[in-house]
């Protein structure tokens, strides 16, 4: 058993198939370290194996310290509720925000696919709408061509993230691989390496905690933000969020007059 996900502030963990030269070693690390990811039971992290959407659905949360709680409505209606017994809001609540945020539209409008391996291509897109990329510049030339992608939508944002830098350090697409690039399956599974990847480009880009301080309920939560603005979400039904209504909020919004 493992789990992909790691306390913060903890230890980071040794993890005897990253060594110091493996091509994702800093990623993978890094990621630890925050608390992102953890790995394997036997003390490996298994870097080439497949990562599911829902667990990415956590780590790219996790990676934004963007804000879960028992009040976040996921609109899928594919995915499980209480997976994780030491996380009561695995996986619904983590794909809610991605919903919410725009990262995913899920297979359709009320299907995930929780469960499916995560393809690199969904993996470029939902990292490419978490950071907002604008289009590259016109006549911009990315080390692969659109027959590669089973949409233009992923191209599209294999492009943004190719010249934006996120796509630095993997295997067969970084820089100076433009040749190994346009044999490179986009479709294929995406690697717990590969997704620690980028994330860590993403977080290299700026990306990343906007919250100091989370309280976290059963009904509502409040956030601190690094402006020190307060944000307040879930039930409402007393007007206890402080935004003037009573009604529910499925997202933080600013408390009136903080």
């Amino acid at each position: 058993m493992y789990s992909i996900f790691g306390p913060a502030g903890g230890a980071t963990p040794d993890f005897s198939d990253v060594p110091v030269h493996h091509p994702y070693h800093d990623a993978v690390y890094n990621l630890a370290d925050r608390g992102i990811i953890s790995g394997f039971s036997d003390g490996t992290f298994g870097p080439e194996r497949p990562v599911t959407r829902q667990q990415f659905a956590k780590m790219i949360v996790k990676t934004l310290a963007l804000p879960v709680s028992a009040g976040d409505h996921c609109p899928f209606k594919d995915v499980p509720t209480n997976v994780d017994p030491n996380d009561p809001l695995y996986p619904d609540k983590y794909v809610a925000v991605c919903a919410a945020q725009g990262i995913t539209v899920g297979k359709t409008p009320t299907a995930f696919d929780p469960s499916a391996s995560i393809t690199r291509q969904q993996l470029i897109t939902m990292v490419v709408r978490a950071a907002a990329l604008p289009a590259p510049p016109t006549g911009y030339a990315p080390p692969f061509a659109s027959g590669q992608f089973s949409s233009q939508e992923h191209f599209e944002n294999a492009c943004k993230a190719s010249h934006a830098g996120l796509l630095e350090g993997l295997q067969g697409l970084g820089a100076g691989s433009a040749k190994a690039a346009t044999g490179y399956d986009f479709t294929a599974s995406a690697s717990r390496g590969e997704c620690a990847v980028l994330l860590y480009n993403l977080l290299a880009r700026g990306a990343g905690p906007t919250w100091t301080y989370l309280a976290a309920g059963g009904y509502h939560s409040l956030a601190l933000k690094t402006d020190g603005s307060l944000w307040a979400w879930g039930d409402n039904q007393f007007g206890q969020l402080g935004g003037g209504t009573t009604d529910h909020q499925h997202q933080p919004t600013r408390v009136a007059g903080d």
